[in-house]
């Protein structure tokens, strides 16, 4: 996030007692987990476990295309969470706010602000054209004769692979005599899902990226243990947690290596 686009975002939630005194908490952030701006009442601790638990319901989520809004309703408060492409804004507020001006602030005013951001960035920046000097031409009193150039051999097709999924997973250590130090442990419906996205392509190793930006490849194994299939976690050695810089209950993401 550049400084073009969090400072606008910043000022936006500042002003989101002003225009919504029910707001308690907002902030915005990204799906790797990084905080792109926040209100000054925001815990980091909270934040941290809000990031973390809606990193594994968005990991499950992918199979039904993704997770655009969500809403928790609590006795006198309620959290609400909605997708902005690459960003996420969430919100705590009392039962008793406008829903009218927070469904205005969450679903049109602030994507609307990160949507023209995104432009403003991403917009090519004008280049002046230089003066070419022209050479004059060069009259021959006999034509050269013409070379053409021979082809070069052009590789078999090959055709386009799929994009690479990309999967968010909770950390779990796992330790013992008979644990593999170079082998991760992964759900097996996300491996059977990897294996019939690529047909016959071979799949052996998978890279893992921690929220700091640090990355390795290993090799990987289905969890062994039904009961921990399907709740978005991954198994991992001490060793591979030293090279990555993390530790349990973090969130990391992992994408298979094609080969």
């Amino acid at each position: 996030m550049t400084e073009a686009q969090s400072n606008p975002l910043q000022t936006i939630i500042d002003e989101f007692k002003n225009l919504c005194p029910e707001t308690t908490n907002a902030l915005i952030f990204k799906g790797n987990g990084q905080t792109v701006a926040n209100t000054q009442a925001t815990n980091p601790d909270q934040t941290r476990k809000l990031i973390l638990s809606f990193g594994s319901i968005s990991s499950q989520a992918i199979s039904i295309g993704g997770v655009k809004t969500l809403t928790i309703h609590a006795a006198e408060n309620q959290l609400n969470i909605t997708a902005m492409g690459n960003f996420y804004l969430a919100t705590v507020s009392s039962r008793s706010a406008n829903q009218e001006i927070m469904k205005s602030l969450t679903q049109v005013v602030v994507p609307t602000v990160v949507k023209l951001m995104d432009q403003i960035v991403s917009a090519p920046k004008e280049v002046k054209p230089e003066l070419i000097e022209r050479e004059e031409p060069v009259l021959h009193s006999t034509p050269e004769p013409t070379v053409e150039p021979i082809p070069e051999p052009q590789p078999p097709y090959e055709p386009c692979l799929p994009k690479t999924p990309i999967n968010q997973f909770m950390v779990e250590k796992i330790s013992g005599l008979l644990t593999a130090t170079d082998t991760v442990r992964i759900d097996g419906d996300v491996i059977t899902q990897w294996s019939s996205l690529y047909g016959d392509k071979q799949i052996t190793m998978v890279q893992i990226e921690a929220l700091d930006g640090k990355k390795t490849m290993c090799k990987f194994k289905p969890i062994k243990d039904a009961k921990s299939n399907g709740k978005g976690v991954i198994q991992i050695p001490e060793k591979i947690l030293q090279a990555l810089g993390t530790e349990k209950d973090k969130l990391v993401m992992v994408k298979p290596v094609i080969e």
